[in-house]
């Protein structure tokens, strides 16, 4: 297969693009074949999260592209690209129903915060709002700038009352109602708020927020808004002109995630009005100088606005990411862009409940509030030290990837949750094999977090490692060896202890191997 794909696509756009709908046009999200395009371990279950996976043709694309830069630097670097990445900007203009002009290219969502961010003019008294769910690059970026400027930030509290109920602000009012009481206390106490930042898809949990309604408050009392769309590019389909039109000043999203483009791609879009002050985060050569742009292919500088040539060239870097993003939304074409977001939407909607039922436990969010990614209570975990555990295990003994993490429970302490996400590779199987999983080592977990809070109060010190796995065996990407897992070492653990029963426990045989 990969000596087809390589050359069949070491050829033009249109070729690698007809070749990409030969290879795939017949495939079905969920299909083994399909799955067989992606680099996913036999027997593994990877629930796409945080960096996705990128299809064989698409690799193979951007290995070409890779090589048409080696075997002329000049000309590419300085004119060849960047013709490559105006035809993928009007492609995801096209994508995201935007104009060409307004939306840029840059390495990710932190790359795309911090041009927005770093454009703000604040002073003294100047205010930031940023919801609690925000991504932590967000808001490290916000503390900096805001000290910096002698500004601050304020967070709105974002609460998560599981059974299915969509988030809301504090004391369960709409989210919308509760960033219009901020801002109207900081307005009427002299406060300048300069920005709102909103998730449109939050990382954990991956709710969908109600950003349409969010802007449209922010725009009546004069607020300018970013949304962070890290999540939405190939999860949920976007407008950015409606987008606009409700309050939306700037939008970023990543092209890793979910459009399955290579990592290293992503897009920032800004409307016209607000496009003079924003630059990019590492600033280019003479293009963004206003210099001489004589060493520059005309055709390549041809028609843009100042805010596009600012972003074009950033210095000599790998462009081929962001030039392989056509042939990303290639392969979404070959297989239908609404068979994907069907397919993805659907499984999470039937795994949640399926888990839910399973576990006798619930479902977080409401289906209007899923796209991609489901989330279900676990069972029995009532410990971040227990969710680690779980972790690992499904991982090590599992070759289960899967994210779990904590949220306050409204009853009192922390509940802990699993957040599957799907793309057309996740199989019904690999549900089921997650849902037995865990009902397997949840107990192990939480009797590991035990064990881990007898040591510590026991012996003192940081308690130990969580689980006597050994380090060579951790640090496999795979999972455990057979022949490690036969003896998973002398020592870990003396008869009788709570880490020989772990150890005892995890020595069986695990369902793959390392290659």
């Amino acid at each position: 297969m990969e000596g087809h794909l390589s050359a069949s696509l070491n050829s033009s756009n249109s070729d690698v693009k007809s070749c990409i709908s030969r290879i795939c046009g017949s495939l079905q999200p969920g299909s083994p074949a399909l799955k067989n395009l992606f680099y996913i371990p036999e027997k593994s279950c990877y629930f796409n999260a945080s960096y996705g996976n990128v299809p064989t043709p698409v690799m193979h694309a951007q290995w070409n592209l890779q090589v048409a830069c080696e075997t002329d630097p000049q000309s590419w670097m300085l004119g060849r690209v960047a013709l490559k990445l105006r035809n993928v900007r009007q492609r995801l203009a096209q994508y995201t129903g935007a104009e060409t002009r307004d939306l840029v290219l840059v390495e990710n969502c932190s790359s795309g915060v911090n041009a927005v961010l770093r454009s703000l003019v604040l002073k003294s008294g100047s205010t930031l709002i940023h919801l609690s769910t925000a991504y932590g690059v967000v808001k490290n970026c916000m503390a900096h700038v805001a000290s910096v400027a002698g500004a601050r930030v304020v967070e709105v509290p974002v609460e998560f009352h599981g059974a299915g109920s969509a988030p809301c602000g504090e004391g369960g009012v709409p989210l919308q109602e509760a960033v219009a009481n901020t801002i109207s206390r900081l307005q009427l106490s002299g406060a300048s708020v300069a920005l709102a930042c909103f998730d449109h898809i939050a990382s954990c949990p991956g709710a969908l927020m109600p950003v349409m309604e969010l802007a449209a408050t922010c725009k009546r009392l004069g607020v300018p808004v970013m949304l962070d769309g890290a999540h939405v590019l190939g999860q949920l389909p976007v407008n950015l002109k409606s987008l606009e039109a409700a309050g939306v000043q700037y939008w970023v999203s990543d092209a890793h995630k979910w459009l399955f483009a290579p990592k290293g791609s992503a897009v920032l879009w800004v409307t016209r009005d607000s496009q003079d002050s924003v630059k990019p985060a590492a600033l280019g050569a003479a293009v963004c100088s206003g210099a001489s742009t004589a060493n520059f292919d005309p055709a390549a500088l041809a028609g843009l606005s100042d805010f596009e040539i600012r972003f074009q060239y950033t210095g000599t870097r790998d462009y081929t990411p962001m030039a392989a993003v056509a042939a990303a939304l290639d392969f979404r074409e070959s297989i239908g862009e609404s068979a994907i977001i069907g397919y993805n939407h659907g499984m999470a909607v039937w795994a949640q409940r399926y888990l839910a039922e399973l576990w006798g436990t619930e479902c977080l969010l409401p289906d209007s509030s899923t796209c991609a990614m489901a989330h279900v209570r676990l069972p029995g975990v009532r410990s971040r030290r227990a969710a680690d555990a779980l972790s690992r295990l499904l991982r090590l003994k599992h070759g289960i990837h899967v994210m779990l993490f904590g949220l306050p429970d409204p009853r009192g302490g922390t509940a802990y949750w699993a957040r599957p996400c799907f793309q057309v590779y996740v199989q019904h199987d690999d549900v089921v094999a997650l849902g037995a999983a865990v009902l397997e080592e949840a107990p192990l977990a939480s009797a590991a977090a035990a064990a881990w809070a007898w040591r510590r109060a026991a012996l003192g010190g940081d308690g130990g490692p969580l689980l006597p796995v050994p380090a060579a065996a951790a640090s496999e990407p795979l999972g455990i060896s057979a022949a490690r897992a036969a003896d998973p070492g002398a020592g870990a653990g003396h008869a009788g202890s709570p880490d020989s029963v772990l150890l005892s426990h995890m020595s069986g045989s695990p369902r793959f191997h390392s290659p």
